[in-house]
């Protein structure tokens, strides 16, 4: 009897936990209702917003579009005639400056021509000898093509007669010919071109090449000499050069070789050396120098100075150095003057003068008096005299 009764207090817990689920649904249902009141009064305020400002906005840009359009096209109609009627005086000027630029290219096209008239003069300052009279005429149009010509009689002696052609291209490349004859005495014909390999602010380089060759008094041509000589110069004034030349058939060693170099500083002040030598045979050197003591738009004044001496075979000194000094003076109205002495050790004292004024000076044409004089120890001395007029076109 005592078994029976301890199962049955069993079931009884189990009734128990049954109620305890249904507490936990009703805790659940509360809060639906809950939720319910608060979807309710959201979509109520929502329409109201949108109900009342849509028909306000709409009245209020109706009406103020509505003005806009008018005032719009009635100022366009008023500017739109306004240019009409100006243009239309425009293009009748337009018309009127196009055939200037036709002769806008003319004043590229220069030339002029150079007439001079020489007379030797004796000790005593009176006219010795027969006069020169040269004609020259050099054209050079926009494209680059420079053409010359020119021709010089003396009474008594056959006339010389030279021309030249030369052709700068773009890159600042140049090519020409040019040539000198006297009939019956001789001459020389040359045909030269420059390359520029580099042609920059800071550094340039350039390959010249020639070909000259003597004619005889018949005309006829004697050996050529072809050479070929590069050039190198920066922006800081350093400059260098190197060439070769070979003449044929000239007995001994036809092959010349020349170097040189220079330097600019400020103020257009130069110093430099160059050598011409042929291996083996000897050759010559030079140093010169340039120092502007004036260097101005009125008054420019230069002193050269310059020493000249024979190099031996192997490229040393040899013989007798000859120094020069030569004062150049030019000013803003065109008078230019020289004054030279130079002097081989050993050898004679020797000067030069020469003086150019000028007469008339106009765009077109120009008259200028020129005069020069050489003087050397124990000879007589040389003066020239000359009036030299030029004609522009």
């Amino acid at each position: 009897p005592q078994i029976q009764p301890q199962p049955k207090p069993q079931p009884k817990p189990q009734p128990n936990p049954q109620p305890k689920p249904q507490i936990q649904p009703q805790p659940k249902q509360q809060p639906n209702p809950h939720i319910q009141p608060q979807t309710k009064p959201h979509p109520i305020p929502q329409p109201n917003p949108q109900m009342q400002p849509q028909p306000k906005p709409q009245p209020k840009p109706q009406i103020q579009p509505q003005p806009n359009p008018h005032p719009n096209p009635q100022p366009k109609p008023h500017p739109n005639p306004q240019p009409k009627l100006q243009p239309k005086p425009q293009p009748l000027p337009q018309l009127k400056p196009q055939p200037d630029p036709l002769p806008k290219p003319q004043p590229n096209n220069k030339l002029n021509v150079p007439v001079q008239n020489n007379q030797h003069l004796g000790k005593d300052l009176k006219p010795s000898g027969p006069p020169t009279n040269s004609v020259k005429v050099n054209h050079e149009n926009q494209k680059g093509v420079v053409a010359k010509a020119d021709v010089s009689h003396t009474p008594g002696q056959p006339p010389t007669v030279s021309g030249e052609v030369n052709i700068k291209t773009p890159g600042n490349h140049e090519f020409g010919a040019k040539a000198s004859v006297q009939p019956g005495v001789g001459g020389q014909g040359s045909v030269y071109g420059k390359v520029n390999i580099v042609d920059g602010p800071k550094h340039n380089l350039d390959v010249n090449i020639k070909h000259d060759r003597p004619f005889g008094k018949d005309l006829k041509p004697g050996p050529p000499t072809n050479s070929v000589k590069v050039n190198y110069e920066n922006q800081n004034g350093v400059g260098a050069n190197v060439g070769v030349s070979h003449t044929r058939g000239e007995p001994g060693q036809p092959i010349t070789v020349s170097g040189g170099a220079n330097l600019k500083t400020p103020g257009n002040n130069e110093i430099g050396a160059n050598v011409n030598i042929k291996p083996g045979v000897g050759g010559e050197g030079s140093v010169y120098g340039k120092v502007n003591i004036l260097d101005g738009p009125k008054h420019k004044l230069d002193v050269s100075v310059q020493q000249d001496r024979p190099l031996s075979k192997d490229a040393k000194p040899t013989g007798q150095a000859t120094n020069s000094i030569n004062v150049n003076y030019g000013n803003e109205k065109g008078v230019e003057g020289s004054v030279g002495v130079s002097r081989t050790q050993g050898g004679p004292l020797k000067g030069n003068v020469g003086v150019s004024i000028p007469i008339v000076s106009k765009p077109d044409a120009s008259v200028k008096f020129e005069a020069q004089g050489t003087k050397e120890e124990g000879k007589k001395p040389d003066y020239q005299i000359g009036i030299k007029g030029e004609i522009k076109f």
